[in-house]
């Protein structure tokens, strides 16, 4: 599995759905649908985001 077919948040596989990060201003980071569900969460709960600095696969 190549690091294009790989969520960069989470490390799983970027098939189906996908979101865009919230992290980036522009949003031009693609990953799975879990992990962008996760991202609208905290940001809900008022929690800070999981910076790109910590994600497993860097894009």
């Amino acid at each position: 599995m190549t690091a294009a077919t790989r969520c960069p948040r989470c490390g799983g596989t970027l098939e189906g759905s996908t979101a865009r990060s919230r992290t980036t201003i522009n949003r031009d980071r693609v990953i799975c649908s879990p992990c962008g569900s996760d991202e609208a969460v905290r940001d809900q709960r008022g929690l800070a985001p999981i910076p790109p600095t910590d994600w497993p696969v860097r894009p």
